[in-house]
């Protein structure tokens, strides 16, 4: 353990007493994580594959207007700087949250009562500042997992918020940070880590053993030279082949035994700038197939081989069995719902929106090319794109109900006029300037969408609004879509028929996931209000619609439930 760290727990009680929660929490196992209980919400997305659906049904569509507020907790400054969205985790009746500052925090679900807090010191960083958790909170055996933005992967004993021990995830001073809230699989916690730039470090996805601390293992989302791949960025030097972030929070399927991570685009952006045509640049804008022991890629599907319009197309990728083939979904910014065989990497199905003006797209084949227009505009010059790159679907990520068999998507309906500037390399950044965003033009005047979306590509139906939406979404066996929105609102739509069933008004934009839990018999709705990583986005909404985006205050954990029977 690092001398300099210091721990700070204030423990109230390890079991709960009036509001009968738990008397003993129970370690979380292999077994929990695979089927967990109804009740729990025990990781980002809830499930393993991801779809962010919860089996109860206490609160449907039925009796949802009758959900009133039971309890409420305020958050210090700000939400986890992470780009990966994140939300409550809750099991056996106990809530955690991954604060920022370095805090974590455990209350009674139930009630709100606090139990114990957790506070991580770290060192200035490179410029100076302290910095954060980033990401949110791997629940573990008995350990609570945390990625500090000093480089190291802390766990926490959950009996009672003491330190068990802290490990070297990377060194910050290689402008190495986290990009995503962890997994726990087999036995390791996985996360993916983000690589600044022009310095010849990489973007990688790691392994740590969860007992001990100890690296497992390591795989870069780039390739170098002589190794497989890497004559897809061609003479290119290896200082200069950056990119390939892991943003987003992988899946896993136990029965395959594989991990499923995105890679972010290359950079430069713009291929001009990089100099390498329509070369592929493994394994940028794509899915990865790992092997939980080794880390090894089993297979990958390319996306968009070469992109070139900070277009990301590498966000979770959702398990769903489909037409009798064990198919992964996933839609990125171009707002094309991506089917790919989760066995093979083979593309099933390329389900275009119809929103995006950049790509020619086949159904069978994917992604063909650029639009020859847009290529053929030079650096400097304005070029018009929809979406901007603020995407119309980012890490605000959909959910996916078995019973409807539908996903549920959160857009913005966004284009901009933009500006690519020729770059140097080595320099950095991604070569854009100058965005002026502007409204979809088949949809003047709304900028947020829920869309239902079938398994095979098709539009069910569609809420339109002037409103961005804020929040990733999640749908219940009770008939339920939640989402929230910039203007505050925590809102629940029918899920066949998209109507709205039910809205309250928050402090501030709601953010993160919503997520819904049980104890003692009573369901539970839980919202986190404020500024996430992702409030870059918000500028759509500051420019297009400025009455919704403020204040920039307000962060809290709200808590919803039905009126308890007299």
């Amino acid at each position: 353990m690092r001398g300099d760290i210091a721990v700070l727990v204030t423990f109230l009680h390890a079991s709960l007493g009036a509001s009968g929660a738990v008397a003993q929490l129970r370690p979380v196992t292999d077994e929990m994580l695979e089927n967990p209980d109804p009740g729990d919400w025990l990781m980002t997305r809830r499930t393993y594959d991801a779809q962010s659906h919860s089996p109860l049904d206490q609160i449907n569509r039925g009796n949802v207007a009758n959900l009133r507020l039971v309890w409420s907790w305020g958050i210090e400054k700000e939400l986890p700087r992470v780009d990966d969205q994140v939300g409550p985790i809750v099991h056996d009746g106990v809530m955690y949250l991954s604060l920022p500052g370095g805090v974590v925090q455990a209350l009674d679900a139930a009630t709100g009562d606090f139990m114990w807090e957790f506070r991580h010191r770290m060192a200035a960083d490179r410029d100076g500042q302290s910095g954060g958790i980033r990401g949110g909170l791997v629940l573990y055996g008995d350990k609570a997992y945390i990625h500090p933005a000093d480089g190291r992967l802390v766990a926490i004993n959950v009996d009672d918020g003491s330190l068990a021990w802290e490990s070297v995830l990377f060194d910050p001073a290689d402008r190495y940070s986290i990009s995503s809230t962890g997994i726990a699989v087999e036995g390791k916690i996985i996360s993916g880590v983000r690589c600044s730039g022009f310095n010849g470090k990489r973007c990688f996805i790691s392994a740590i053993d969860a007992e001990s601390g100890r690296e497992v293992w390591k795989t870069y989302t780039t390739t170098l030279p002589g190794e497989p791949g890497g004559d897809t960025w061609g003479d290119l030097d290896p200082s200069v082949r950056p990119g390939g972030d892991p943003w987003i929070t992988g899946t896993y399927d136990p029965n395959l035994r594989l991990i499923y991570w995105g890679a972010a685009q290359a950079k430069p952006w713009h291929r001009i700038s990089r100099g390498t045509g329509d070369a592929p640049l493994l394994y940028t804008s794509s899915t990865l197939a790992l092997d939980p022991a080794t880390g090894a890629i089993r297979w990958y599907y390319q996306y968009v081989p070469g992109e070139s319009f900070d277009m990301d197309e590498h966000f979770a990728f959702i398990n769903v069995d489909a037409d009798r083939r064990r198919s992964g979904y996933m839609m990125g910014k171009m707002g094309v719902l991506w089917q790919v065989d989760r066995v093979t990497g083979q593309l099933i199905g390329a389900h275009d929106t119809g929103l995006q003006n950049i790509a020619e797209i086949d159904p069978e084949r994917g992604f063909i090319r650029y639009k020859p227009e847009l290529m053929a505009v030079p650096p400097g010059d304005v070029s018009y794109t929809c979406p901007s790159t603020s995407g119309f679907k980012a890490a605000r990520e959909m959910s996916y109900n078995p019973g409807t068999q539908a996903f549920y998507i959160p857009m913005s309906l966004n284009c901009s006029d933009r500006v690519f500037l020729e770059v140097e390399v080595p320099g950095g950044g991604g070569g854009e300037c100058c965005r002026v965003n502007k409204f979809h033009p088949d949809h003047p005047g709304d900028l947020g969408q829920l869309l239902a979306m079938g398994i095979h590509g098709n539009q069910l139906w569609a809420v339109r609004e002037p409103i961005q939406l804020s929040s990733s979404v999640m749908t219940t066996a009770g008939g339920l879509v939640f989402v929230g929105d910039t203007d505050r609102y925590i809102r629940a739509h029918d899920a066949e028929t998209g109507e709205l069933l039910w809205r309250t008004r928050l402090t501030t934009k709601v953010s993160g996931w919503p997520v819904t839990y049980s104890v003692n018999g009573r369901q539970y709705l839980a919202v986190i209000t404020g500024v996430d990583a992702h409030n870059w986005i918000s500028t759509v909404s500051r420019d297009l619609a400025p009455q919704s985006v403020w204040p920039i205050a307000g962060m809290a954990v709200f808590v919803f439930a039905l009126p308890e029977s007299p």
